[in-house]
């Protein structure tokens, strides 16, 4: 009896050990394509979470670049009459009396403003390391980011330099006539050959440099939106809510400087 069980068992090893080979190998695929989706898996919300990070820094750079902006806009429509528009309105008006007064005597009257500006301040640099470092910006972006740094540093010297100008005519009013005034004034030539432009240079500088801070803060708001938006695409679902900028051209028409000046 045992001897036929025998040659039966004997029969089946090879079937068995075949069958066992069978569902180690067929474990062994499980495990490793098993491995493969779960690595697939971890390398796809590896990427999805740096592009998470890269959106929510360009987010924050989206932000401090319209906090720039809307400084910028704000500063110019508050101050630009005592800033720069009077001031060269009444050197326009000089001039022009100057060249009447050849003809006949006329008089002049000039309503001197020497108050001063309070200064122009802005969180520049953070905008910079973030469009540099974190949001992983276009070329373009960081170089506007880093002429905006720029900018608004020589803005607030500008500023300061028309204060302290200012200051000096105010001091030096009482010591000359009125038309050796004037010319030093609006940075003209006086009588005896002189030209003291050191007002009108400061005061034409804080206009360039305004403008200049409202375009560029634009710029890099509207390249950064457009990243964001394409961030958030790449993203899908859950995606955090891209940042966005856009200027309402109607609205702000006189204060935005004209873009053909920066078409380099």
């Amino acid at each position: 009896m045992f001897e036929g069980m025998g040659d039966a068992v004997a029969k089946l090893l090879p079937f068995a050990a075949a069958t066992l080979e069978s569902s180690f190998a067929t474990a062994l695929l499980g495990a490793f394509f098993g491995a493969a989706a779960a690595n697939h898996f971890a390398v796809n919300n590896a990427r999805k979470n740096a592009l998470q990070e890269r959106l929510l820094a360009s987010n924050a750079a989206t932000n401090f670049a319209i906090a720039s902006f809307n400084h910028a806009i704000g500063f110019k429509a508050q101050l630009r009459p005592v800033l720069y528009e009077n001031y060269f309105a009444d050197r326009e008006r000089y001039i022009s009396f100057l060249r009447e007064i050849k003809a006949e005597k006329k008089t002049f009257t000039i309503q001197y403003d020497f108050s001063p500006v309070r200064g122009f301040n802005t969180n520049a640099e953070k905008l910079l390391e973030l469009v540099s470092h974190r949001a992983g910006a276009s070329q373009t972006a960081i170089v506007a980011a880093a002429n905006l740094v720029q900018i608004l540093a020589s803005l607030e010297a500008f500023l300061s330099k028309r204060t302290e100008q200012l200051s000096r005519l105010a001091r030096e009013k009482a010591e000359c006539g009125d038309e050796e005034f004037a010319h030093r004034f609006f940075g003209l030539e006086e009588p005896n050959g002189n030209i003291d432009t050191r007002l009108y240079d400061a005061v034409d500088a804080v206009r360039q440099h305004l403008e200049d801070a409202i375009f560029f803060s634009a710029y890099i708001a509207e390249k950064l939106s457009e990243q964001n938006r394409a961030l958030s695409r790449k993203i899908g679902k859950g995606s955090p809510d891209p940042a966005t900028f856009a200027i309402d051209e109607r609205r702000l028409k006189d204060l935005m400087p004209n873009r053909s000046d920066y078409s380099d």
